[in-house]
């Protein structure tokens, strides 16, 4: 029964996490268009492309080109400028400091690499050229209570097979579908995140992070928040 409860509570808290990330995302994108012009976008693991479309819909078209980029073959909506491409191995098939809009939302805790995939993202990117980089945060509240009631944190699962990882998961005894090299390979928590950004060539990013036990931790235990953000201006 508690944890029936505690798998309902921490199922609304992940979503409302993830709402607000993306709206964050959203903001910090249209302000950035409304200041400048032609605006080049590139969705590092754009997917299938409805987030990238859900990021974009309130933007004037012709203030924008979007590309995306992405590990496996999509088909993407009209309008966006799509790249089938390895994101952790290979250098991106674009030009230096092409792009005025580098982003990335929760794609960067599937790759092993993580320092290629962020040194590609500041090369592509323009100097004052905005990025954002968001991922699931390991010392999540509901990662720690995972581990107390000796489960795995809900952002990583042993099995290639079926999601073991924790009770509290909603998705918990699910068999897995679809291309299972997409699994979560390691995730960063909210320190080493930015420490990564550091290390590879961009300094003074901001940090910020969603989703916990309620608003007042959100706002005064923003390490232990579902979600982390960095972001900043390409100095």
């Amino acid at each position: 029964m508690i944890v029936d409860k505690l798998k309902k509570y921490f199922s609304q808290r992940m979503m409302k996490a993830f709402s607000d990330n993306l709206n964050f995302i959203k903001d910090q994108i249209n302000n950035y268009c409304r200041e400048n012009k032609n605006v080049k976008i590139l969705d590092v693991g754009c997917g299938d492309g409805k987030i990238t479309q859900k990021i974009l819909n309130n933007l004037s078209k012709n203030n924008f080109q979007i590309y995306g980029i992405d590990v496996e073959k999509h088909t993407p909506f009209k309008g966006l400028i799509y790249y089938k491409h390895d994101l952790e191995h290979k250098k991106f098939p674009f030009l230096d400091k092409k792009f005025d809009i580098v982003y990335s939302n929760q794609v960067v805790e599937h790759l092993w690499d993580k320092d290629n995939f962020i040194k590609e993202c500041f090369r592509v990117l323009k100097k004052n050229g905005l990025f954002i980089l968001s991922t699931e945060n390991i010392s999540s509240i509901d990662n720690i209570v995972s581990l107390v009631f000796c489960q795995e944190p809900l952002s990583q699962n042993s099995s290639r097979k079926y999601q073991i990882n924790s009770f509290f998961s909603p998705h918990y005894g699910k068999k897995l579908e679809g291309n299972l090299e997409e699994s979560h390979k390691n995730v960063c928590s909210y320190f080493s995140l930015k420490r990564l950004a550091e290390i590879n060539g961009q300094k003074n990013l901001k940090i910020i992070s969603f989703g916990n036990i309620n608003k007042l931790c959100e706002i005064i235990l923003p390490y232990y928040n579902r979600l982390i953000t960095i972001y900043g201006v390409k100095e």
